[in-house]
């Protein structure tokens, strides 16, 4: 219950260095924060090539588009738990001077780190969304 009142409290504090992370974590790239929501198009898109053209991937039952949404429906959660798992498990040493520095409690910024890092995946999660819509698959237990 402490946890919750301490996001609560800090909340104002807790949405602002998570929009100064996601746009710092971009800020040197080419594309700059559109890489965020381009890079896991890409990289879905990737998959898809890989398992349907190359792979040839035909299991019994299901069309290449209904198999690449069923990857993709895989894939877009278990990248955005790595990627979580990847930030949050550096997020306190990373943060040091935060801790030294300032009254910023320490809990705040491991759940900083892991809601940030869910940002780009986003973009992927609504490309599945949009994919089972465009194919007529989308109902309520499927997602």
């Amino acid at each position: 219950m402490k946890l919750f009142i301490t996001i609560w409290i800090h909340r104002k504090i807790l949405a602002g260095s998570i929009i100064m992370d996601f746009k710092n974590q971009y800020a040197g790239s080419a594309f700059g924060t559109i890489w965020a929501f381009l890079f896991p198009a890409l990289q879905l898109s990737i998959f898809a090539m890989l398992y349907t053209v190359i792979f040839k991937v035909r299991p019994s039952g299901l069309t290449e588009y209904t198999y690449t949404l069923l990857v993709f429906s895989g894939l877009v959660p278990l990248l955005m738990f790595n990627q979580v798992i990847m930030t949050t498990m550096t997020s306190i040493v990373a943060n040091k001077n935060l801790l030294v520095t300032t009254v910023f409690p320490s809990e705040l910024i491991v759940l900083r780190a892991a809601l940030a890092a869910q940002i780009p995946h986003l973009s992927g999660f609504i490309i599945t969304i949009l994919v089972a819509i465009s194919l007529n698959t989308l109902s309520f237990p499927s997602i």
